[in-house]
Parts: structure tokens; sequence; C-alpha cells
């Protein structure tokens, strides 16, 4: 049973005001010229609010451990209007979903969003946990480290004590050879001279 959280819907409404409500001023596909004081058109408020919208769902989703339907819908919203806050609830999905590689190039995604100068602190915020939240991922992302022996040494240049038959090839003269009929059996090596 999850513990009783009497703020939830208090956070979840200021999130998802959060998450979008600056959004205008740093989205390159919804942004007005700086000079222009006038309110967003009809078409930027619809996708907007679509955006909110959709943004909401995925927080519902995320508070109901539905990670996999949270990223699709951060996704989707962000394809709507590009918000630090959406990536880092994407990234904290990812997270979730044990996709770790790809929640920490989310995180640096983020990390890397432009911010317009006035930018709520919302957006700031979304930056600042981005980088430490990847910074305290990383360590958990599994690695692999192979560590080879030294190679072998050359043979060295006196004659074999035995030459090579010719009916088998040495490594470096290896070559395959291929018919032309379908029904013949696969190529065998050869050697080449």
């Amino acid at each position: 049973m999850r513990p009783h959280r009497p703020f939830r819907p208090l956070f979840r409404a200021l999130a998802c005001l959060s998450l979008l409500a600056p959004a205008l001023a740093s989205a390159p596909a919804l942004a007005r010229p700086p000079q222009s004081g006038a309110p967003p058109s009809q078409a930027e408020a619809a996708t907007l609010d679509a955006a909110r919208k959709i943004a909401e769902e995925g927080l519902t989703l995320y508070d109901s451990a539905r990670y996999a339907e949270a990223l699709d819908r951060f996704d989707r919203a962000a394809a709507l209007v590009q918000a630090p806050t959406m990536g880092l609830m994407a990234a904290r999905s990812l997270v979730k979903l044990g996709r770790l590689v790809e929640a920490s190039a989310r995180y640096a995604s983020v990390t890397e969003m432009p911010l317009a100068p006035g930018a709520s602190d919302a957006f700031k915020q979304a930056l600042t946990d981005a980088a430490a939240e990847r910074k305290s991922l990383t360590p958990r992302i599994p690695t692999l480290t192979l560590t080879l022996p030294p190679a072998p040494q050359p043979p060295s240049t006196a004659p074999p004590s035995k030459p090579p038959s010719p009916d088998t090839p040495s490594p470096s003269t290896l070559a395959l050879t291929r018919s032309s009929s379908p029904r013949a059996p696969p190529p065998r090596p050869s050697a080449s001279s």
C-alpha cells in the first residue's frame, strides 16, 4: 500500500502549472518575437493547453507507477512544447523503467536546454535537478572493462623446420571462393599465393 500523501493533488497541480506555464517563452516552435508583448495566438494557446493536458496525464500515470505510459505522455507533450520540466519527468520515467543509459542521455539533453532570459524558477530547478540526478545515476550504469593480454611476439625470421603443406592455408592468405551453382556445397577456404 502506498503511503498517504495529503499534499499530492496540490503538488500535481503546481507541477503541471510549472511544467508548461513558461513554455511559450522558451519553446522555439511557440516563441513569439521578444519585442512582442502580445498574448499568445489562439493556435499557440491551444497547443500549450494540449501539451499541459498530456503532461498532466503523464504525471498521473507516473504517480500510479505506470512509467511506460507516463514516458509516452511526456514525450508527446514535449513534441508540442519543449520544456525542461517535461524532459526531467521523462528521464525519471526512464530510470523507473530501468533504461539507465537512455535516462542519462535524457538528463543530459535537459541540462543543455537553453533558457530564455525570463525563464521560470521551475525551469531553472529542472536543469539543476537533471544535472544532479544524472550525476547520481552514472555509477548505476553498468560498464564492461576488457583487459587483454599483451599481443604475442612475432615469430622469428628463421626458416620453419617443416614447410607448410600446400593444402593448409596460412591465416594471412586465407581466401574464399564462390561457386556460381546455387546447389554447390559451401565455399571452402583456399590458399592464395
